[in-house]
């Protein structure tokens, strides 16, 4: 292997999900990172959102990213403007407080944490109008 590129983050880097030209890192302490790598070469950093507890995991699907952020929960990020994240629920799912690991898989996401793995179902609402927001199900 031969190192093309590499950007310096705040925190402990966790974890990483790419979609696109965009990497996403559960960066520890530091939140979530959001890396333009259109060119290798460089990566930039283009946004960030800080989170309460600690971000261990991350995973993506269409412009929603989901934070598993340790004794924070879960938190449920539009990055549709990656450059400004934006935390789309004002009450995370502190249900879900522990959350370690995330996947992915159509519109299931599925969560460990602790001793269980728990399976939701995401649907996207539009609540006032041009205002999106995601709710989880129990699937």
């Amino acid at each position: 292997m031969v190192e093309v590129g590499f950007v310096d983050t705040p925190g402990q880097s966790r974890r990483v999900a790419v979609a696109s030209e965009l990497a996403f890192i559960a960066d520890g302490d530091a939140g979530l990172r959001v890396i333009d790598i259109s060119t290798p070469s460089n990566p930039e950093e283009v946004g960030f959102l800080d989170t309460t507890g600690q971000a261990v995991d991350v995973a993506v699907s269409d412009n929603w990213v989901f934070v598993a952020d340790g004794p924070g929960g879960l938190r449920v990020v539009d990055v549709s403007d990656p450059t400004q994240p934006i935390e789309i629920s004002a009450n995370p799912y502190p249900v879900l407080a522990g959350a370690r690991s995330l996947a992915v898989v159509d519109q299931l996401l599925f969560v460990a944490r602790d001793d269980i793995m728990e399976i939701l179902r995401s649907e996207e609402h539009t609540s006032p109008p041009g205002q999106n927001y995601y709710r989880l199900l129990v699937a």
